[in-house]
C-alpha cells in the first residue's frame, strides 16, 4: 500500500506502508492494504504510519480530508508538525486564544471547535 500526506506546504510523507491508523472526525479508524475506497473527513490528532520495513512515523495533523483508493492512502492535511518540534508554550498559548474566540453563528462556532481541538492536540503532545 502506498500513502501521500500533503499540506498546502507540500508533501510531509510519501511511499509504501504496511498500516495507518488516524483520527477521522468521528473516531480513530485503521487501514491495512486491501481496505475498501473511501473518502473521509479528519480531526485532530496523531497519523500513525507502519513502513513495510516495519519503522513507524508519526505525525500530528490539525484536520483535513483522508481518500482511500485500491491500496492508495492520500491525507490532504489542513496542518502537520513531527510529534518532537511541538512547543509546549506555543501549544497553551494557541488553546487561550481558541477558547477566547466569539461564536455569534455556526460557521464561528465551527470554526472555535475546530481551533480548540487543534490547540488540545497539539498540547497533549507537546
Amino acid at each position: 500500500m502506498q500513502i501521500d500526506v500533503v499540506t498546502p506546504e507540500g508533501h510531509v510523507l510519501n511511499g509504501p506502508c504496511h498500516s495507518v491508523t488516524l483520527h477521522a472526525h468521528d473516531g480513530s479508524m485503521g487501514i491495512l492494504p486491501g481496505h475498501a475506497p473511501m473518502v473521509a473527513e479528519l480531526g485532530a490528532g496523531v497519523l500513525h504510519v507502519e513502513t513495510d520495513s516495519k519503522q513507524v512515523k508519526e505525525i500530528l495533523l490539525s484536520g483535513g480530508y483522508l481518500q482511500i483508493l485500491k491500496d492508495s492512502v492520500t491525507v490532504l492535511a489542513t496542518e502537520s508538525w513531527e510529534l518532537d518540534k511541538i512547543d509546549r508554550e506555543d501549544a497553551s498559548g494557541a488553546l487561550d486564544t481558541a477558547l477566547k474566540m466569539t461564536a455569534s453563528d455556526d460557521a464561528t462556532r465551527k470554526a472555535k471547535e475546530k481551533a480548540i481541538a487543534r490547540a488540545r492536540a497539539l498540547l497533549a503532545h507537546a
